[in-house]
């Protein structure tokens, strides 16, 4: 097991109008979702990470993924994207009081296992990777570590993908 990332561009709520007479509520909206090929993101962990987001079904323009890692290899390399952007280690921006805003803490601070980013976190997420990417192959080859950068540029795909109005999922 390990954690898989999806990114998600173009998304938009399903109008259940357009499906003749669906109810959200009472039928079966999973098998809805296989059968239309939606998706429905949780907001359930890190709720302040899935501003935009609803618990609805939705559709999307273009969907992409990659394996981050087993959940202890992904918390390796998160430790190591805090020691990057100069954090002792991810647990240190875990106990900060507001580190929103500062380059990467949202995705450090953030589940290993699942969870949703919205739109305007994948904007600004997509912004820091992109923007610190040469210091980032500085740092990989500093540290002999390719594994970092390949991980590295995996995200800021991503995130660049998904900040066409979408969200990157974790599960």
């Amino acid at each position: 097991m390990g954690l898989d990332v999806v990114a998600y561009s173009g998304i938009e709520k399903v109008d259940p109008t357009k499906y003749g007479e669906i109810d959200f509520d009472t039928d079966d909206i999973w098998e809805l979702c296989d059968e239309h090929g939606w998706f429905i993101p949780s907001t359930q962990c890190f709720s302040e990470h899935c501003e935009g987001v609803e618990d609805v079904p939705y559709t999307s323009e273009g969907e992409m993924s990659f394996r981050a890692g087993s959940y202890g290899g992904y918390n390796q390399w998160r430790n190591k994207l805090a020691e990057f952007a100069g954090y002792d280690s991810a647990e240190d921006v875990w106990e900060m009081e507001h580190p929103w805003g500062k380059p990467f803490v949202e995705l450090i601070n953030f589940s290993d296992c699942e969870g949703v980013i919205g739109p305007d976190l994948c904007k600004k997420l997509a912004q820091d990777f992109t923007s610190h990417r040469a210091e980032a192959l500085k740092y990989a080859i500093e540290s002999d570590d390719d594994w970092f950068m390949e991980t590295y540029d995996e995200f800021m795909d991503a995130l660049t993908f998904a900040g066409d109005h979408g969200i990157l999922v974790f599960c």
